[in-house]
């Protein structure tokens, strides 16, 4: 087993497929963990809005592929990174 700081069996570098969302269209969807969202890098990663909304998942993940899209208050957000729990 490998050592990890995270309560999760997941670590940075993880390939992860999305099993569960809000958005139909996610699922499915490989991606790779980047890093946690309590670690630094998140708070970099994070529009300064959007961080804690972002801290309540565990891990912002790298999606393979086109891009997604959604739609945010009227606004079009177009990213391949997303906050996954």
């Amino acid at each position: 087993m490998r050592p990890t700081n995270h309560p999760l069996r997941c670590q940075v570098g993880d390939l992860v497929m999305i099993v569960r969302s809000k958005n139909p269209i996610r699922l499915g969807r490989i991606g790779t963990i980047v890093c946690s969202t309590k670690s630094a890098a998140a708070a970099v990663l994070a529009h300064p809005e959007d961080l804690a909304e972002v801290q309540r998942r565990d891990w912002i993940v790298d999606l393979q592929g086109a891009p997604d899209i959604t739609c945010r208050e009227g606004e079009v957000i177009v990213t391949h990174r997303l906050a996954c729990r």
